[in-house]
């Protein structure tokens, strides 16, 4: 398990960076603890094209995982935060559970949408499992 509790600017607060070509990890915890202090920290920066990432569990508030500038690959992946908490360039969820965080006993008031942007950058979801559900208020 990485664990961190930085809270500077955004990049620099994350438990993980990569960046380069190819990387491959598994079996990995990934945690970014420091929420009290900011509320947008990742637990990953990934600027790696044509990452794998398999069988990890990436843990963060707002913004836990950003996918940078590359494209990237996430398979029985466990994601959770509160919200936007993944973001970034071309990513590919399969067999992926993604929670949802809530602070201070809010309610979840809305429901849960992707969308592609205008730079044809996408999120592929196959088989993904979100664990949210909507509440009354």
């Amino acid at each position: 398990m990485l664990e961190t509790a930085k809270a500077d600017e955004l990049k620099v607060s994350a438990t993980f960076q990569v960046y380069g070509h190819g990387f491959i990890a598994r079996d990995m915890m990934f945690k970014n603890t420091a929420w009290r202090a900011c509320f947008r920290l990742l637990a990953l920066v990934s600027g790696s094209d044509q990452s794998v990432f398999y069988h990890h569990s990436f843990e963060g508030y707002q913004d836990t995982i950003l996918t940078y500038n590359s494209r990237q690959f996430y398979e029985e992946c466990q994601i959770c935060g509160t919200v936007d908490f993944i973001f970034g360039a071309r990513v590919a969820f399969q067999n992926c559970e993604i929670p949802l965080k809530t602070n201070y006993g809010r309610r979840i008031s809305g429901d849960c949408s992707w969308k592609e942007d205008s730079l044809n950058h996408g999120v592929n979801l196959p088989r993904v499992t979100f664990m949210g559900k909507q509440l009354a208020m």
